[in-house]
């Protein structure tokens, strides 16, 4: 928009008058001249079959090619997902923020795939799109990549074991907890209390990992977990028992890696 001024100099007796013309120097988006984002990798038609043993790997890493609105401003993108065909209508998010890539672990992928309730070890093909967003301005959005994807179960077993416990050390005999949603186990059993007396968590029975324990700050009744992966690392101090013998509900969620150990009253 131009402004128009007149400035009248009074010199000598004679009336001097100028026009002059403020421009408008922000900048102007032409809608016809966007650049929207292409998705680069993956390429249409990848498949990943996702694996509990790789949860903490790498998938894969996601990129695509940056968006241009023909201004200086800051461009984010949101990168979603959701089932073949439904438009986006009950995405999930994979990535929000400014750069054009982003890496994936088997696990984060696959808890997407359970977000959108997809079922377990079977192949989903899903679309996938890259949006656009500069503030102020429309979003726009990258042609859809279709990729299939294998989810797996995130329902594992977990064992109780500790010579707190009925089982003692034995790992082929430690008892079996019950699953409540995703990563949350319990179990009710008696527990023999006093100092030297424990408790751990395994995965499969048998073997000593995956197996978690807790830290220094870890008490008898609530603490943080800590996971052990393989045999290959250390293991995690055990979860001392409750100061007394009693039945006790014993909660652990390995997904927010924390614990409670309750005392039931009967």
């Amino acid at each position: 928009m131009k402004t128009k001024h007149l400035i009248i100099t009074f010199l000598t007796g004679i009336i001097f008058i100028w026009s002059c013309t403020k421009e408008n120097t922000n900048p102007v988006l032409n809608p016809d001249k966007i650049t929207v984002p292409q998705v680069v990798t993956p390429v249409s038609g990848t498949s990943y079959v996702l694996s509990r043993d790789s949860a903490d790997n790498v998938l894969d890493t996601f990129s695509w090619s940056k968006s241009d609105y023909g201004i200086p401003l800051g461009i984010s993108y949101i990168v979603e997902i959701d089932t073949a065909g439904n438009n986006f209508k009950n995405s999930e998010t994979l990535y929000s923020g400014y750069d054009t890539s982003f890496s994936i672990t088997h696990v984060d992928m696959n808890n997407k795939m359970i977000a959108l309730e997809l079922p377990f070890d079977t192949v989903s093909v899903l679309d996938i799109r890259v949006a656009s967003v500069i503030n102020g301005y429309d979003t726009v959005y990258s042609p859809v990549t279709n990729i299939n994807v294998t989810p797996y179960s995130d329902i594992i077993p977990l064992y109780l074991l500790g010579n707190a416990t009925s089982a003692g050390w034995n790992n082929t005999a430690a008892l079996e907890m019950t699953f409540i949603s995703t990563g949350v186990y319990e179990i009710t059993t008696d527990l023999i209390g006093g100092a030297g007396n424990y408790i751990k968590f395994i995965a499969v029975l048998g073997q000593w990992a995956p197996q978690w324990g807790t830290d220094a700050s870890g008490t008898w009744d609530t603490g943080n977990l800590v996971y052990r992966p393989t045999e290959d690392v250390t293991d995690p101090p055990a979860i001392p028992a409750p100061p007394a013998d009693g039945t006790y509900l014993i909660h652990a969620d390995i997904s927010n890696l924390t614990y409670t150990v309750t005392p039931v009253i009967k």
